[in-house]
């Protein structure tokens, strides 16, 4: 695999990582202002997409940066 493709790779994990954390910010926040009784597990939900995403995140920045790494881009 070229390291144009690991970088489109990485690039695209991040794209989605980032999609999942805004869900989940989306979700928490839009719980914690509504009164319904299941508010708090949609807020814990919410909570859990963000960290998941976070770590897609994290990830995703490790593709990109071996990518680079292996093209010699970055010292190592």
């Amino acid at each position: 695999m070229s390291t144009h493709a690991r970088k489109r790779i990485g690039f695209v994990v991040l794209v989605v990582a980032w999609i999942v954390v805004l869900a989940g910010a989306i979700l928490a926040i839009a719980s914690l202002t509504g009164h319904a009784a299941d508010s708090d597990e949609h807020a814990g939900i919410g909570f859990a997409l963000v960290m998941g995403g976070m770590l897609i995140v994290l990830m995703g920045n490790y593709i990109v940066h071996r990518a680079k790494v292996g093209a010699g881009e970055e010292d190592g």
